[in-house]
């Protein structure tokens, strides 16, 4: 079976390996999506799934440290609505403070 179209690689159209979709707390545990195709033979990028932030599970003031944040290469900050929250705006302070190289990226994709 050949890989499905290269745009469709983030968002992972096969439902057993896609992360779950929902309105509140979908994910409670930060899991590995590798982002390889063959159409992208990036074997060396993952992208990491993370929970939300600003919840009572996880509160935005401790956010960036509670999940090592500075840890990773790179952050990726998606937002559907074309506007950051405090919750992002957090992350992005922090980043900056570690000099954690940050994307912001607007979507209309879930």
């Amino acid at each position: 079976m050949d890989d499905p179209d290269p745009r469709d690689s983030v968002r992972n159209h096969d439902k057993e390996k896609a992360a779950p979709v929902g309105r509140t707390e979908t994910t409670d545990t930060i899991l590995p999506y590798k982002f390889s195709t063959k159409y992208f033979p990036l074997q060396h990028v993952v992208l990491w799934n993370m929970p939300g932030s600003g919840t009572v599970n996880h509160p935005s003031e401790s956010y960036f440290n509670d999940n090592v944040l500075n840890a990773f290469d790179c952050l990726l900050i998606t937002s559907q609505s074309g506007s950051f929250g405090k919750e992002q705006i957090n992350i992005m302070n922090e980043a900056q403070k570690y000099r954690t190289p940050l994307v912001l990226l607007i979507t209309k994709m879930e």
